[in-house]
């Protein structure tokens, strides 16, 4: 994985903090030496009373701070009775421990205070680039390797990008329109281009202004971006320490035009480069100018957002995106209604409450006595309603859900896709903030809902199917007249279009990657610029047609990490589907290759969809593949924060990404493999010896003499988070511990829930074959359906009177709609408790598929006292508000803590120049340290 690069730290608060570091050092050995010869204490002699006493004075006369609570106020009363009353000899053994137990745990505290301080003089003073290191590695051990990559991908690029082919554009305007060739399609493509040009009206008249708050996030968001030049990452990274530069840049790209703005130089032409992603694949990269880079992301940004809350709406739109919840086929509701529902009406509803007395005119005098006014009289009960009022001959043959339908898997299914795979690659405008879903964070969630989505349809349908789509260099090789016919057709005014078509036919200088090629610049006619803000904005548009296609004619949820897609569905589903995007490659002018999923590997898991039956599995070859190129960025860090940095984000913190969410839906055989994975990692990194004996051996040189103290106590200062002084240290083992509760069979739960449906399925049935004759043929007259039309069009061949409906036509809409609470009874009064037949929920089966059962860690005693005292002290948090992995540590090494630190602070965190913590652990803080700032692409 791509390295961080060292923090940048500014001269004055380097030197700020050398200040402070001196001052520890010298603090920490007077505090030691001025009790060791301490003349009051020594004149104490060897009288115990004397020895305590002045032990005691002196504590409070230098280092008064050390006082809990009244703790040395209640001692001086201790001492005090001592001196009269002998009975109390036998105590100053004890209270002497108790002083000398305290000074030795601030002196514990002081030596980790300056194992922290030596760290960071580490950090600070290391000149050492890793990222140096790093990208030479490749190179000195696999160079032909290295060659033939980078070969492959300019060959790629050039043939992409340069590429002559044309775009049937009619036939790319004619499948855009039939995505919203009906009545809510249209009223909803109307809106969105008044929307969209509204928009782009506002920009390019400077009616919206760029905002510091949109300069800031763009220069984080391109700092993280792991395929930009080392040169630009320190410059972004030197403008997030400076406010006064953030401003200025600001006030420079608002000065910029975007109806006049080209690219600089363009006779010289922008040079071509390559380099690694996270996962050590080479891409094609194009050189921008720094003040480019700035104004094209934050523009990226702007519109990425703006289409996100568009497209948004566009969905929202009745009946344009079948959520498949609202309305259904009458006929197949009706014949539900017939036979799961009771003959009679329910029972009147309760009196309303009497009237209030009338208002009495205030009093001139005492009020005389209350007059009692009776209660009107109750009204009588109205007739029992029929369950359903007769209906017209005319119908439109859709049925409306019931009114007290609850949330289905429909629903749930629905918001999913919307919260995490939507657009999921697109900022979103949070207040006067953009927020962007990390790449790790949506693949982890694809896994967890293709697993679970097989496990349903195994339930369900008894046989899964599935189907992956991956396109040929999607980004490379996306046609710069669809890009802009999409842009046209969405309602981009024409001055718009103009920016963009500067921007996509930007002039490349290819000589200096391509062997024998001479000077000569030439303009790009297809794909954009990798991991380039434009990048996502164009790709995701131009898929967002891929997704409503999909699912207008499947009902079903194109799942995609990109361009990578991924269906799961009915066998017939799977077929439109694949129809689907060959349509849309065919009309966008790509190339595709979809199979079916026998052998799709996600991350480092394999899932597997073969006849019909689904399983999961790790892949060893990627699990061997991660664990060296982590193996090989640790050994290019440049001291140890660095390394403990760089673990906690690539192995320390569980890799959801890889091996999936730690959910009900994988299965305790799957948790067993990825212990087993995490196993091989480990071998390879450290080569047969483990984390703690590793970094036990990179402490040493750093920890203060005497290290005896702190090596009896370092594994907490190894483990525990760093607000209490600990390296914060993560283990991917805590997070497998916690979720052992995993059941051992996935699909328990919804083999529950078919039970349950079996079971109410067989009560309908019986409480149906109770029903009179005349019970039914009043029922039917009800619902309009004594006529031999009605019946047939609802019923088929079944006779209604005497045949109930099969099992499949009361699940047909199991992940549609609920099964209604009913009574079943053949009387009109309401029957016993014991009658009722429970509903079938399969909400509640689904959701159980993505729940992540972790362990409940209880604290109670000394270290649960602890916890509450320091909470919300400089980042320290109360129990519950404590991930779960932390209060795992926290249980662990607590009573270790309190023994030898006296609590749970390992170090006194006020002598540590916590502004460069802060800045050596990373920009965003404690909580941002394990984000890993790579993208997968």
């Amino acid at each position: 994985m791509f390295p961080c690069l060292p923090p940048i730290i500014s001269p004055a608060l380097k030197h700020v903090a050398h200040l402070k570091i001196d001052e520890l050092n010298r603090m920490r050995d007077d505090f030691r030496h001025r009790y060791t010869n301490n003349a009051a204490i020594l004149a104490a002699g060897n009288d115990p009373l004397k020895r305590v006493s002045a032990l005691l004075k002196e504590i409070m006369k230098l280092d008064p701070y050390l006082e809990d609570g009244d703790e040395f106020q209640t001692l001086l009363r201790y001492l005090e009775q001592a001196k009269h009353d002998r009975s109390m000899s036998s105590q100053l053994a004890r209270f002497e421990k108790q002083l000398l137990d305290k000074l030795e745990a601030h002196a514990n505290r002081m030596d980790v205070s300056l194992l922290h301080v030596e760290l960071l003089k580490q950090a600070i003073s290391s000149t050492t680039s890793v990222t140096a290191d790093f990208e030479k590695a490749p190179l000195e051990d696999d160079f032909d390797l290295v060659e033939n990559e980078l070969e492959i991908a300019f060959e790629n690029f050039e043939n992409n990008t340069l590429a002559s082919r044309d775009l049937d554009v009619d036939a790319l305007e004619k499948f855009l329109s039939s995505c919203f060739d009906t009545e809510a399609g249209k009223k909803a493509l109307d809106m969105l281009r008044k929307d969209i040009k509204d928009y782009a009206n506002d920009l390019m008249d400077g009616s919206e202004e760029i905002t510091e708050e949109e300069v800031e996030w763009s220069v984080r968001d391109l700092f993280h971006n792991s395929l930009l030049s080392d040169e630009k990452r320190v410059i972004f990274q030197s403008y997030l320490e400076s406010p006064a530069a953030l401003k200025e840049l600001q006030s420079t790209m608002n000065m910029k035009s975007i109806r006049h703005w080209n690219w600089q130089d363009i006779e010289k032409g922008l040079p071509v480069t390559a380099r690694q992603n996270s996962e050590g694949k080479y891409y094609t990269i194009v050189e921008e100018n720094i003040k480019d880079t700035l104004f094209l992301h934050i523009l990226a940004a702007g519109w990425s957002s703006r289409l996100v809350t568009c497209l948004t709406e566009v969905i929202s739109t009745p009946d344009f995106w079948p959520e498949f919840h609202g309305t259904f086929p009458n006929a197949d509701m009706e014949k539900r209604v017939y036979y799961l529902t009771s003959p009679y009406g329910a029972p009147p509803p309760p009196p309303p409450p009497p009237p209030p007395p009338p208002m009495m005119p205030p009093p001139m005098m005492p009020p005389p006595p209350p007059i009692m006014y009776p209660a009107p009289p109750m009204p009588p009960p109205p007739p029992p309603p029929p369950v359903w009022p007769p209906t017209p001959k005319e119908r439109t043959g859709i049925f409306q859900v019931h009114p007290f339908t609850q949330s289905t898997i429909s629903e749930k299914r629905n918001k999913d896709y919307m919260l995490h795979f939507f657009l999921s690659r697109l900022p979103r405008r949070w207040g006067g903030e953009f927020k962007i879903t990390h790449p790790n964070e949506t693949q982890a969630m694809l896994i967890k809902h293709l697993v679970a989505e097989t496990k349903v349809r195994e339930a369900f349908d008894r046989e899964v199917h599935g189907a992956t789509t991956k396109f040929d260099s999607f980004v490379e090789s996306l046609p710069h007249q669809a890009i802009l016919t999409v842009l046209k057709f969405i309602g981009v005014p024409d001055l718009w279009l103009e920016f963009f078509t500067r921007f996509l036919k930007a002039p490349l200088h290819m000589g200096p990657v391509v062997h024998g090629a001479s000077d000569q610049i030439h303009n790009r006619t297809h794909g954009v610029p990798v991991a380039h803000g434009m990048e996502r904005l164009f790709s995701e548009l131009s898929l967002f047609f891929l997704d409503i296609s999909v699912h207008q004619k499947t009902d079903g949820y194109l799942y995609r990490l990109h361009d990578e897609c991924y269906f799961i569905g009915k066998n017939e589903q799977c077929q439109i589907a694949s129809e689907a995007i060959a349509k849309f490659s065919a009309s966008f002018g790509l190339t595709h290759k979809t199979t079916d999923m026998s052998n799709t590997t996600i991350g480092a898991i394999t899932l597997e969809v073969k006849e019909g039956e689904s399983s999961i599995s790790i892949n060893n070859d990627k699990v061997d593949a991660h664990a060296y190129r982590v193996k090989k960025q640790l050994s290019a860090c440049t001291g140890v924060l660095d390394w403990i940095r760089t673990w906690n984000s690539t192995i320390g913190t569980y890799a959801s990404h890889l091996f999936g969410p730690l959910t009900n839906s994988i299965g305790r055989p799957h948790l067993d493999a990825i212990t087993q994975a995490y196993n091989r990692i480990h071998d390879i990194i450290f080569d047969g010896s483990n984390l703690t004996v590793h970094l036990r051996l990179m402490l040493q040189p750093h920890l203060p003499s005497p290290t005896n103290t702190l090596l009896s106590t370092l594994d907490p200062l190894l483990y525990l988070p760093t607000p209490y002084g600990g390296l914060g240290i993560k283990n991917p083992y805590t997070a497998l511990n916690l979720a052992l509760d995993i059941p051992a069979d996935p699909t328990t739960g919804l083999q529950t829930y078919l039970a349950s449906e079996k079971e109410y399925y067989d009560r309908a049935k019986s409480v149906f074959a109770s029903w009179e004759p005349s019970t039914l043929t009043t029922k039917l007259e009800n619902m309009s359906l004594l006529s031999p039309e009605r019946q047939k069009d609802v019923f088929g061949t079944l006779n209604p009177e005497t045949t109930f409906f099969p099992i499949t036509d009361m699940t047909k809409y199991r992940e549609h709609l609920e099964y209604l609470p009913h009574l079943f009874s053949a009387s009109p009064i309401p029957v016993p408790i014991p009658d009722y037949a429970p509903v079938p929920m399969a909400l509640a089966a689904y959701e159980v598929l993505f729940m992540e059962p972790k362990v409940n860690v209880w604290c109670r005693g000394r270290v649960g006292e602890e916890v509450t005292r320091c909470a919300r002290e400089d980042g320290m948090k109360n129990w519950w508000s404590m991930s779960a992995e932390e209060r795992w540590v926290v249980k662990m090494f607590g009573e270790e803590c309190v023994e030898k630190f006296g609590g749970l602070r390992m170090w006194v965190g006020r002598f540590v120049p916590r502004e460069l913590v802060r800045v050596v652990r990373g920009m965003e803080g404690e909580e941002s340290e394990e984000i890993n700032p790579d993208d997968i692409l």
